[in-house]
């Protein structure tokens, strides 16, 4: 698809506005069918579809204009070119025309030009090695390509963020029910998994509560709210509520064992495609991966407390994370409005590692008897 991008760009002379893309995974774990609609300041419109289970071969580009279409089929290196003009007043008896509810008469005729035969890889190779050796701007520049690259990327994370449609979210304390609240609020489906039937029911009212706060300042109507609670399902079995997960967050006791012990059966349970995050601040990723069969699907995604105020989302790679999970969980992440920050799996991530520090000389500096306590908590 990355050839048709650059194909597109350097037809349409405008920037690009906005991006969509979906698709559907039929054979594979990730999408075997694919669309993208790209929308340029200046009003063009593109479509792209990619299938790689299609019964027939066929690579096309198809250009429309108000007053013409152009098709080119890149397979059988040829093109056909239809332009529409006003319709004579005496039309022929082969004339094609239409005619619209105004009355009014085109005329349609049709063009194949000449496509001279060619090896478009050699061609691309030959022109790349003369620009090489005559230091000229080849035909298709670094800036052209890492501009069509950069698109093919977006399309890659919205399509694996269409991938993500069933949440689940292990521990419904103030961590998990706060990201259960935001993944339905912004229309996923959740499973809020705890083994007491009680924390269920109270995070539940919890998040009742808060959305109604939310609508008392103006930020959701409260129209909403009864759909938002109904996306959400309350289990205390761990098979039932992930029977249909393409994501799990972990938000349970920061103890490494527990949640070795969690990941370990979660990869027994869920399908080989299902993504698994921890909501841990400071646990390495990497150990909890390997507890699992799949360490390329598991991640680390630290929400910050209150989840439906704070925007920030560290998401942390382990030493085994996919770029492909990277790459689907932060663009989930904007999709629920956090923003996505990055982190290696080193101690305390972002967030804590400089947060320590400052404990630290909070401390130092009431041992020193520099400040109160009052002081230094107004400070």
């Amino acid at each position: 698809m990355i050839h048709d991008i650059d194909i597109i760009l350097s037809v349409v002379p405008s920037a690009v506005k906005e991006i969509h893309a979906s698709g559907i995974a039929v054979i594979s774990q990730s999408p075997d069918i694919a669309n993208a609609r790209i929308l340029f300041e200046n009003g063009c419109v593109a479509n792209l579809t990619a299938s790689r289970i299609s019964m027939k071969n066929m690579r096309k580009s198809r250009f429309f204009q108000k007053d013409a279409y152009i098709s080119v089929d890149f397979l059988e290196k040829t093109s056909e070119i239809v332009r529409m003009k006003d319709a004579p007043k005496n039309i022929g008896p082969f004339d094609m025309v239409l005619q619209n509810a105004e009355g009014d008469q085109k005329q349609i005729y049709f063009e194949k030009p000449t496509v001279a035969p060619n090896n478009a890889i050699l061609e691309e190779l030959d022109s790349f090695a003369l620009a090489i050796s005559n230091q000229t701007t080849p035909v298709v520049s670094l800036q052209q390509g890492g501009k069509a690259l950069e698109i093919a990327q977006r399309i890659i994370k919205l399509l694996l963020m269409d991938t993500i449609k069933n949440i689940a979210v292990i521990g419904a304390g103030t961590m998990g029910n706060g990201i259960a609240h935001v993944f339905a609020q912004h229309g996923f489906k959740v499973s809020l998994i705890d083994r007491e039937i009680s924390i269920l029911k109270k995070a539940l009212e919890t998040i009742e509560k808060n959305l109604n706060r939310q609508a008392d300042k103006g930020q959701i109507n409260s129209t909403e709210i009864p759909e938002i609670l109904s996306s959400i399902s309350l289990h205390s079995k761990l098979e039932e509520g992930l029977a249909h997960a393409d994501l799990v967050i972990e938000a349970i006791v920061e103890d490494l064992e527990v949640k070795k012990i969690l990941f370990k059966n979660l990869s027994n349970i869920t399908a080989a495609n299902t993504i698994l995050a921890s909501n841990t601040s400071s646990i390495s990723i990497t150990q909890l991966a390997q507890a699992t069969s799949k360490p390329e699907k598991v991640i680390g995604m630290h929400f910050m407390n209150p989840v439906p105020l704070m925007t920030l989302v560290e998401v942390i790679s382990g030493q085994n994370s996919s770029q492909t999970t990277i790459d689907a969980v932060e663009s989930l992440t904007q999709k629920i409005g956090k923003k996505a920050v990055h982190a290696k799996d080193y101690p305390g991530f972002i967030a804590n590692r400089i947060l320590m520090p400052m404990i630290n000389e909070a401390i130092e500096t009431l041992f020193q008897g520099i400040g109160s306590i009052e002081g230094i908590d107004a400070i």
